[in-house]
């Protein structure tokens, strides 16, 4: 059985139904070897009209074709990703595949974090192929960083932020880097100091002047997995400022399956945090995964509606 990709939107035509989501377009479908595993990791252009898939050791990005039809197309040839012969799930973090993908708002853009290479790779689609954009971004070198576990591009592409949930023990920490006129990335201001690894899901505002960083629960203890976010200010010592405190989104979590999307104003934000007793995985009165959304207002974050479960 291959894996496939199913994208869906609202049906805006169907007056009888406001909650009913259409597919769009033909389901995308994987296959063996380097197109194994394929939709591990899956990223999604502001129109909604390019998609990044990851495979096992591939990614290839989809466009809508023009004129209502139904068909995706590749974007070029697949991002091959180097060495990824061995990958599997990381047990201590869950890291899926060992990489990550980001798309920018226009599709034209995609960073791929590889936490198990450390480093982190930006591609621009020159036609008729996905060119690198400066240098690599090689980490620290340290493979138990796991630098690249995370990432997130802004709307332009010429800002990205990178996660290393691994550093120092498990401490972790996120970086955020800009192209500059020479055509190279230079660290945006310093690197936001982890708390139980930090950087295992980051996200960029459309500026790439605000970033969410989340943190993990320990697996056994009454911490709480926390939310930050932190704004850039070129023109205050070039550091991160935490805006407002932290959120705190829930009781903790014995996995990692949890993630943090920020709007493109970077005064919204939605959160994921599932709950999973491992002794009884099964039960799904004590098994959940919650959605919550926050907004901020006068200084702080305020929870907007109810869970989603």
């Amino acid at each position: 059985v291959l894996p496939i990709v199913l994208v869906v939107l609202p049906d805006d035509e169907d007056s009888s139904d406001d909650d009913a989501f259409i597919p769009v377009g033909d389901n995308l479908e994987g296959g063996v070897g380097a197109r194994a595993n394929f939709g591990s990791v899956v990223a999604l252009s502001q129109n909604g009209d390019r998609i990044a898939v990851a495979s096992t050791s591939l990614i290839q990005v989809y466009y809508m074709l023009p004129n209502g039809s139904s068909n995706w197309e590749q974007l070029g040839e697949g991002i091959q990703i180097t060495n990824a012969t061995t990958r599997t799930a990381t047990k201590e973090l869950n890291l899926q595949n060992g990489f990550a993908v980001a798309i920018n708002a226009a599709g034209d853009h995609v960073a791929v974090g590889d936490s198990l290479m450390g480093h982190v790779k930006v591609y621009r689609f020159v036609s008729p192929q996905w060119k690198p954009v400066g240098d690599t971004l090689p980490g620290s070198g340290i493979e138990s960083d796991r630098f690249g576990a995370a990432v997130s591009i802004n709307a332009d592409g010429d800002v990205v932020a990178v996660g290393s949930p691994g550093f120092a023990n498990l401490t972790g920490k996120v970086e955020v880097y800009e192209l500059i006129p020479a055509g190279t990335w230079a660290p945006r201001g310093g690197a936001i100091s982890g708390v139980n690894s930090t950087g295992l899901s980051v996200s960029l505002s459309a500026k790439g002047d605000r970033v969410a960083v989340a943190d993990r629960s320990n697996p056994g203890t009454s911490d709480n997995p926390v939310v930050r976010v932190y704004g850039f200010n070129r023109f205050n010592d070039l550091i991160w400022t935490e805006m407002g405190d932290g959120v705190n989104v829930g009781r903790p979590s014995t996995t990692t399956g949890w993630y943090v999307d920020l709007s493109a104003s970077g005064d919204r934000m939605v959160v994921s945090n599932s709950y999973v007793n491992e002794e009884d995985f099964m039960n799904t009165e004590t098994n959940s995964l919650t959605v919550q959304a926050f907004r901020f207002t006068e200084d702080k974050w305020e929870k907007v509606g109810e869970n989603i479960h």
